[in-house]
């Protein structure tokens, strides 16, 4: 460093009490910046545009991640309706049938992915919620536990739109 940026010596000699001066609140206030720029950034991949009140439940969900029980099946529903539109509130799994596809310039729908069948996905979030378990004990690196784990929940066994579950991949992801 040049001769006249210096550390203050209490600081240099003292990292806890830099921390607990400014610290914890620069880390705060970075943290609240990278979870709504990695929500907007998110959001945009899937083509949505999340109103303000929906990326703030986003990044508040966000900051409750590491409290998040995976073998609770409630909870996966509770955060649900925590981050999205009140009129797509659940109490259970998905109950329609869905896919993922495009509508062609004569009007019909090229299909892409037809996803599970509502009536089999208790079966199915039974055997995500083992895998996450399985991933826990085996102690798999939290990256690569993340991408099964966002993988086998958003992306192949629930629809990313009607319902919402694309922000619940979010989520998963990070």
């Amino acid at each position: 460093m040049p001769s006249t940026m210096r550390w203050p010596q209490a600081w240099t000699w003292r990292p806890s009490r830099w921390w607990r001066v400014a610290g914890q609140r620069s880390w705060l206030g970075a943290v609240h910046y990278l979870y709504t720029k990695e929500t907007k950034s998110s959001f945009a991949i899937e083509g949505e545009v999340p109103s303000a009140k929906r990326t703030e439940r986003f990044v508040a969900a966000l900051t409750r991640a590491a409290k998040f029980d995976t073998s609770d099946p409630q909870a996966f529903i509770r955060l649900q309706n925590d981050i999205v539109d009140p009129r797509y509130a659940a109490t259970r799994w998905r109950t329609v049938q869905s896919f993922i596809g495009e509508t062609m310039s004569d009007f019909r729908e090229h299909v892409h992915f037809v996803f599970p069948k509502p009536e089999d996905l208790a079966d199915l979030m039974n055997g995500w919620i083992r895998m996450m378990e399985n991933l826990r004990d085996a102690k798999v690196d939290p990256v690569c536990a993340a991408a099964a784990a966002s993988f086998g929940l958003c992306l192949y066994i629930h629809s990313k739109k009607a319902t919402g579950e694309s922000t619940a991949s979010l989520y998963i992801r990070n």
